[in-house]
């Protein structure tokens, strides 16, 4: 009898992980509390950049983007706040954890491009850092649209301070 059990229990466990894995991912319980709502009530109608940076680095890591891209909007447009122009194309751009602009339709994808360029142009060095290392054509993730932009290519290596006849992208 306690074999049976024990085999029953290990059978179940399996069907568990069965449906465990076949199961759609869904907001956890706490997503709605009055500690949620109070953070982004202040974001959005104080624009505090501390709660907000903190928000997204809450948020980023577990597939949120649907939930971060309103405050990224807010921040960058109401509050001139310069990382969230990145994260706003950041957010766009993400594809399963990857920067993947192709998978974008054509009027997004040049939405996600032109705030990140605005990103660059207020001289924001994390864009700048990504356009020169990551997505330049013979990186990892080039994005033509980014490096084929030769003005935005010099302003990113101004903001860097490098050197231009040592950048090739």
């Amino acid at each position: 009898m306690k074999k049976i059990s024990i085999l029953l229990f290990i059978l179940s466990s399996c069907v568990d992980a069965v449906n465990q894995k076949d199961r759609i991912i869904t907001p956890s319980e706490n997503y709605y509390t009055s500690e949620y709502l109070e953070i982004s009530k202040k974001i959005i109608s104080e624009g505090d950049t501390n709660l907000y940076q903190s928000f997204f680095d809450t948020y980023d890591d577990d597939l949120a983007n649907d939930r971060l891209l309103p405050y990224s909007l807010i921040m960058a447009n109401k509050f001139h706040y310069i990382p969230a122009f990145y994260h706003v194309f950041e957010i766009l751009a993400s594809v399963n954890y990857e920067t993947d602009i192709s998978m974008l339709d054509h009027d997004t994808k040049e939405f996600a491009i032109s705030y990140f360029k605005k990103a660059v142009f207020y001289e924001y060095k994390y864009a700048s850092k990504k356009l020169i290392y990551e997505f330049c054509d013979s990186c990892y993730t080039p994005i033509k649209e980014l490096y084929m932009d030769t003005l935005l290519v010099k302003k990113a290596v101004s903001n860097l301070g490098l050197n231009s006849d040592n950048v090739v992208l």
